[in-house]
């Protein structure tokens, strides 16, 4: 009989549990080296997920676990112009969301070449 081999993985209600190593999932961003890790915990079944370090990932794929490679976002390349965007910024684009005709009044903004008629 050839068992799967378990590891001892972190659930954030249930403590430290142990699932066999083929139902956890390694991740790894090519972009910056990171790793992490999913699983259902076998207590409360909770869909949790935590990091990891290179060696633990390894030893974890050596032992069945599954691997998905991932990478950041094209978005965050992009160069960025403009300032950030402050407090009174978030609050007034919340409620301009919440106006019924929000997305005609933008799409209207849109077609007048980017001015507002006040």
């Amino acid at each position: 009989m050839n068992a799967c081999p378990s590891l001892r993985v972190r659930c954030p209600d249930c403590s430290v549990v142990r699932v066999p190593a083929n139902e956890v999932t390694l991740r790894n961003c090519v972009d910056d080296g990171r790793w992490d890790y999913w699983f259902l915990c076998p207590r409360c079944g909770r869909l949790t997920a935590g990091e990891s370090t290179s060696w633990l990932a390894v030893e974890a794929f050596a032992a069945g676990s599954a691997l998905e490679v991932w990478r950041l976002p094209a978005e965050l390349r992009e160069p960025r112009d403009g300032p950030p965007l402050s407090l009174v910024d978030l609050v007034e684009l919340h409620l301009a969301l919440s106006e019924p005709d929000w997305y005609d009044a933008l799409v209207g903004t849109l077609d007048d070449g980017g001015s507002s008629a006040a």
